[in-house]
This record gives structure tokens, C-alpha cells and sequence, in this order.
């Protein structure tokens, strides 16, 4: 899994001074375009975790899942903040700093 820093920050250097540069964007377009282009790429990279990983090989592998380290100390804290019903500043923190396929 890549988290999510590297893409954006790459994204928001690259991206935006590509779009500038070659199609001629504004600063806000160029901005937006890679905002954008990130979250489609972060999307797409969630989603294929949670599906592939998670749901189809974790669920039958006892590999996979020690690989995960799914038993340790920060995963069943994610958990536990995770089973709190409602909306809360703790399980924002953990969607968003948080790994992306154990949460």
C-alpha cells in the first residue's frame, strides 16, 4: 500500500506545473485538475485494496493476514475507534492517517 502523502504532494508539483505548462491551465485549474487526478488515483488504489487484498485474498489466507499484523496493538485501537457509532474526530483521524485496506 502507498499512503497517501507521496501522491498528493508528487501530484500537486507535477501535475499542477504540467497542466500549466502544456495545456495551459491557471494556477486554480492546474491546482483542481490535480486534486482531482489524485483523488481518482487514491480512489481507484483504495479500492482495488479493499476488494483484492482484503475481501478476496485476507479472507482466506492466514499468511495475508499476519503479514497484516491484523491482531496488533494500533489495528485493534483503529478497530475499536471504528465500532463507535456516529461521526467523531477520532475516526476521521484514523480514515484519513490511517492505513487504507485494515481500516
Amino acid at each position: 500500500p502507498v499512503p497517501g502523502l507521496p501522491i498528493y504532494f508528487c501530484g500537486g508539483v507535477v501535475l499542477s506545473k504540467t497542466a500549466e505548462d502544456s495545456a495551459g491551465f491557471s494556477f486554480i485549474m492546474a491546482a483542481l485538475y490535480s486534486v482531482f487526478i489524485c483523488s481518482l488515483l487514491k480512489g481507484a488504489a483504495i479500492v482495488l485494496q479493499q476488494k483484492v487484498i482484503g475481501q478476496i485474498i485476507g479472507a482466506k489466507s492466514v499468511y495475508v493476514r499476519s503479514l497484516v499484523n491484523i491482531n496488533s496493538l494500533e489495528l485493534r485501537a483503529m478497530k475499536k475507534i471504528m465500532a463507535v457509532p456516529g461521526f467523531s474526530i477520532p475516526k476521521v483521524a484514523v480514515l484519513v492517517g490511517g492505513p487504507d485496506w485494515p481500516t
